[in-house]
């Protein structure tokens, strides 16, 4: 897979954390985690019926106006209300980030801001892939929180290190384990990284099980240089017959959003489960197959960007 060059990863990075694009109608929210971190949001606002909304959760080094994801936020915001996420450490949002270790209390606390008559839609991609999954199984399993009426997982992990050599994954812990690089983000890029934390540390693949019976689908490239082909069949496989697997085309995470992905995701999960939430007793019928489905373009964006306020 291609690099970008310096000057191209520049205009990259300019136009996604400099020059982000701004929501033009939203609601900006503060809310506050169990172990105290205060997070920014901001809520779009969906049909007025629709009886739904999404929590987006982001990966490592994005925010909530990283183009893509004000993109895709904006498009599900036509069908279902949308709280769009800063996870800690990252954009607005206060403390540092743990790179997957408490970060499903971001996700709880975003949970928490969905009214009860709305179903709880979790989309999250990389870092916020894992972070879905871990606070979706713990609510199921009574640790916390309200139950998810479904996950998306897009490219993210089944486990924490030990187990592959990614080369994404290498370059991130590198990061972490920089006293330099820390600090260098911290002052200079507004990305706060407390570092790789193993205490108290959930594999997602150990969760995720408890998620049924509402659907996990997970969204992957088999190309993917973070996590590989194992960990998603091994995600798969533990999910249980809710489960869904979706082989996409295109990359690693926001590289995966597009009008098509969003519809699909509208039509076969959303849209199911408020039709079932509206009709009390009957459970809706959730396959559990393996859908290929294949994007024209294949495109890197590079090593994983940082981010700036605007």
């Amino acid at each position: 897979m291609a690099r970008l060059s310096s000057p191209q990863a520049v205009k990259s990075w300019f136009q996604k954390y400099v020059n982000a694009p701004r929501y033009k109608s939203r609601e900006s929210m503060r809310f506050t985690t169990a172990d105290g971190v205060k997070l920014h949001a901001v809520r779009l606002a969906g049909p007025g019926d629709c009886g739904a909304t999404v929590v987006l959760a982001h990966g490592f080094a994005n925010w909530h106006r990283h183009p893509k994801i004000h993109e895709f936020a904006n498009q599900l915001a036509e069908h279902v209300n949308v709280i769009v996420l800063d996870m800690r450490g990252h954009g607005f949002s206060e403390g540092t980030s743990t790179l997957g270790a408490l970060e499903y209390l971001d996700v709880a606390a975003a949970a928490q801001q969905v009214p009860s008559s709305d179903a709880l839609i979790l989309i999250g991609t990389s870092m916020g892939s894992a972070a879905s999954v871990i606070y979706a199984g713990r609510a199921a399993h009574g640790d916390g929180g309200r139950r998810a009426d479904a996950v998306v997982a897009i490219s993210g992990p089944a486990w924490w290190g030990g187990r592959d050599a990614a080369r994404g994954v290498g370059r991130v812990l590198e990061l972490a384990a920089s006293p330099f690089m820390r600090a260098s983000m911290k002052y200079l890029m507004r990305v706060r990284i407390q570092g790789m934390r193993q205490d108290g540390r959930v594999d997602p693949v150990t969760v995720v099980g408890e998620i049924a019976p509402a659907p996990v689908v997970i969204i992957h490239d088999k190309a993917d240089w973070y996590f590989g082909v194992d960990q998603v069949e091994a995600m798969k496989s533990a999910a249980g017959p809710t489960g869904q697997l979706w082989w996409r085309d295109g990359g690693h995470a926001t590289d995966l959003f597009s009008a098509e992905l969003c519809e699909q995701i509208v039509n076969e999960i959303i849209n199911p489960v408020i039709r079932s939430r509206r009709t009390p007793g009957k459970l809706q019928n959730y396959s559990g197959g393996v859908v290929e489905v294949a994007n024209a373009e294949v495109r890197v964006e590079g090593d994983p960007p940082v981010v700036v306020d605007g």
